[in-house]
């Protein structure tokens, strides 16, 4: 978790052979304590948590929805992954450009191929409870 600044402001070690699968659950419940800290609390900030496929995990997904957190992450390879990537065709992909350029590519370059994406519901369930968020298939 970084401030402002970018610097970093809560940042917890783990050894090295600690499988991935085992810390998004405690990763959220240290960010939620963490961000009611009474001089945080009343700020009511509420972190963007940016991860990799390991993070998006239903049981996380049900936490962030509890505590109004928005997170960001790729979806682990699967049939409901699969389903995703299929309901979406070439020409519907076309129609939907993206305003995003990458940073090494110039204003005004028009040899810079523009990135295409459509959104999709997507639908998570955990303890019998319903999560439904967006997806973007690019």
């Amino acid at each position: 978790m970084t401030h402002e600044g970018a610097a970093p402001v809560r940042y917890p070690v783990v050894p090295g052979n600690t499988a991935d699968s085992t810390r998004p659950l405690p990763h959220l419940r240290g960010r939620v304590r963490f961000l009611s800290r009474p001089e945080l609390a009343e700020r009511r900030l509420r972190p963007l948590l940016v991860s990799d496929c390991k993070m998006v995990t239903p049981e996380a997904v049900a936490a962030c929805h509890r505590h109004d957190l928005s997170y960001l992450g790729p979806l682990a390879n699967g049939t409901a992954v699969d389903q995703l990537l299929r309901s979406v065709s070439g020409m519907e992909l076309t129609r939907h450009l993206l305003s995003y350029r990458p940073q090494r590519v110039k204003a005004g370059d028009d040899r810079c191929e523009p990135y295409q994406g459509v959104r999709r519901p997507c639908t998570f369930v955990h303890d019998g409870q319903v999560f439904e968020d967006r997806v973007l298939v690019v």
